[in-house]
């Protein structure tokens, strides 16, 4: 078991973080991606869990394998389903995006 320290988090191997900040006490599993997110006191994430754009509180502890945080989903449609935006569904129309 490492051991944990206040000053700087415990990253394990593999790990892609960019603009993340940390608490103390923190643990980053194996594999894991963080993306503008801040891990607060005394979280954990186990192996390849995918965090962006998120705020972890304190005393967290996020499964492996685990994806958080908001993607590129259309939110201002009645659900976040893919059938809504990737099949071609007509029921709301999308704003193209121009190259």
């Amino acid at each position: 078991m490492p051991k944990l320290s206040a000053t700087e988090p415990y990253i394990h191997p593999e790990c892609e973080i960019t603009n993340t900040q940390f608490g103390r006490y923190v643990e980053i599993g194996k594999g894991t991606r963080l993306l503008n997110s801040i891990i607060d006191d005394y979280s954990y994430c186990d192996r390849y869990t995918d965090i962006a754009n998120a705020n972890v509180g304190k005393f967290a502890n996020i499964a492996s394998f685990s994806r958080i945080g908001p993607t590129d989903h259309p939110k201002h449609l009645a659900s976040l389903h893919h059938f809504l935006y990737r099949s071609g569904c007509k029921l709301f129309k999308l704003p193209t995006h121009q190259v």
